[in-house]
Order: structure tokens, then C-alpha cells, then sequence
């Protein structure tokens, strides 16, 4: 499976490097450029999936914890997807919290969360759908909530979803393609950083609800007790 996911880029950017070679045609040029850009993109990904599953499994995952204010980082995170959603036509919205919502986090590492999940929402939900970020501050917690309109889980394949390669569309026309390993990250990084990580989903077609509960920094509790 791992040969077969890493050979299909692989595959696309050499036959993208091959037309450059031959083509004059400006626009067409183009398009074999952002061929290569893309497929290089997730093959990059790929990597580094693997890299961390293996940092992971080895327990050598270290976080460079520092305060990280949420609302913030999550709004540079929706501006690199944007374009990625617009192409396919899907609507990408963010809800930020009423007021700032500060974690002791790995900036880089939750940049990864949300950047994970950010591409699962877009990789199955269709043109037309939509996906909406919302943030927010439940006592003690922050709260990231990711809802798309997709494809949906069927309900016996939620409990199998933060298992490393696992695929849920095995069964389908693999058009959705990948290692199967991001939720299964997503999973480890949140726990690292002492919180946890739901999914909810009422069945195929019915879109995903994914829902992330993080600690607050102990410096903003202590701030917020002396408030009060």
C-alpha cells in the first residue's frame, strides 16, 4: 500500500517534468507546473507522515512548548487552505472565540493538528460542501471544532479511524487515496499536549464532526482565578 501511494506522485511529477521539456504553449506550461507542485506537495507529505508515525511508535516526539494564543494561530492555518479549498469549490469558514484563549502548546505541532485535519475535511467533501472551524473556552479547555458536510463515517468505522493505516475506503475507487495515517497523528499530538480528540459522524452522506479539547495555559487559569 505504501509503495503504491508513494509511486503515484512520483509518477505525476515525472510526466509533468517530461512536458516541460516539450511544451511552448504558456497556459499548458502552467498546468504541468502545478502538477508538480501539488504531487511534490503530498509526497512531501507522505514523508513526513511516516517520519512522525516512526518518531511516534519510538516515543521521540519532543514538544517545544511555549504560549500560543489559539484564535490567532487557527486563522493563519484557515489562510494557507484557502485557496486549496476555493479550487475545489468548497466553502472554508472560522469561528473565533470571543475573546484570546492562550495554551503552554507547540506552536508547530498544533499547526500540524489543524493542518491535518483541515486537508481530511477537504480530501472528502465534494464541490458545493462546506467546512466551518469553530473555537472556543469551556472552563478549563479550549475547544476546536471541525464540521464538514461530506462524505460521512459509516458508524462501524469510527472506532478504527485513529488506527495507523487505516483506510475506511479500501472498498471504494481509492480516488481518496492516502496512508491512512493522519488521524492517527492528530490522535498522538492532542494527547501529548494532554487533551483529547472526538469523532462524530451519523453515517454516509451525513458529514464529520471532528472535536479537539486542549488544556488552558496554567498562566491564563491563574490570571482568570485572580479575576474573580
Amino acid at each position: 500500500m505504501m509503495s503504491r501511494e508513494l509511486r503515484n506522485p512520483l509518477a505525476a511529477i515525472i510526466s509533468g517534468l517530461s512536458l516541460l521539456g516539450v511544451l511552448v504553449d504558456e497556459q499548458k506550461t502552467k498546468i504541468a507546473r502545478d502538477i508538480i507542485v501539488r504531487q511534490a506537495n503530498q509526497l512531501r507529505r507522505f514523508v513526513n507522515d511516516l517520519l512522525d508515525i516512526s518518531r511516534i511508535t519510538n516515543n521521540k516526539i519532543e514538544l517545544k512548548k511555549e504560549k500560543v494564543e489559539l484564535n490567532k494561530l487557527a486563522i493563519l492555518v484557515i489562510e494557507d487552505y484557502k485557496t486549496l479549498y476555493e479550487n475545489k469549490g468548497v466553502k472554508l469558514k472560522i469561528e473565533t472565540a470571543e475573546s484570546s484563549i492562550y495554551l503552554e502548546a507547540d506552536s508547530t505541532r498544533i499547526t500540524q493538528i489543524l493542518s491535518n485535519l483541515l486537508h481530511n475535511s477537504l480530501k472528502f467533501t465534494e464541490s458545493g460542501g462546506e467546512t466551518v472551524v469553530s473555537i472556543n473556552k469551556i472552563n478549563d479547555e479550549a475547544i476546536i471544532c471541525i464540521i464538514d458536510n461530506g462524505c460521512g463515517i459509516r458508524p462501524e468505522d469510527l472506532p478504527k479511524l485513529f488506527k495507523p493505516f487505516m483506510q475506511v475506503d479500501a472498498s471504494l475507487d481509492r480516488k481518496n487515496a492516502g496512508l491512512g495515517l493522519g488521524l492517527s497523528i492528530v490522535k498522538h499530538m492532542v494527547e501529548l499536549h494532554g487533551g483529547t480528540v472526538s469523532i462524530f459522524s451519523e453515517g454516509l452522506k451525513k458529514g464529520t464532526q471532528l472535536i479537539i479539547c486542549l488544556p488552558l495555559s496554567i498562566n491564563t487559569k491563574t490570571e482568570k482565578e485572580d479575576n474573580q
